[in-house]
């Protein structure tokens, strides 16, 4: 997971408004972080907590017939969340202000997403 420090890192470095990026296992425990405005623990808070959302929507959904949901993103008043599942119960969770360009965050995101799950 170490190498993937380095893409966490840029993300929020490089990406305006993204306060945190957080990598969070199947029991809800942070495996990898980066973060700028957040503190680690509000960042371990809103990882574990993206996992709970995730499963709960998958569960809600479940029944439907519309499929799975792989991610979602939450706004509030002042702060933005994404959160994207990645395999055996991980997922990966950004948080930004509400002035962050989310299309480039959540692309930055997805990229990081799809080359975890390789490695997990």
């Amino acid at each position: 997971m170490v190498p993937f420090q380095s893409e966490l890192d840029s993300i929020v470095r490089d990406v305006r408004g993204v306060t945190g990026v957080i990598l969070v296992d199947f029991e809800g425990e942070a495996v990898i972080s980066a973060s700028s405005g957040i503190s680690t623990y509000d960042l371990k808070v809103v990882g574990a907590y993206g996992g709970i959302f995730l499963e709960q929507l998958r569960r809600i959904t479940g029944g439907t017939g519309n499929g799975t949901p792989i991610s979602f993103s939450l706004d509030g008043s002042g702060c933005r969340i994404l959160c994207t599942g990645l395999k055996d119960g991980y997922h990966l969770v950004l948080v930004a202000n509400s002035m962050s360009p989310m299309a480039i965050a959540a692309e930055r995101l997805r990229i990081c997403a799809d080359r975890l799950i390789h490695e997990l």
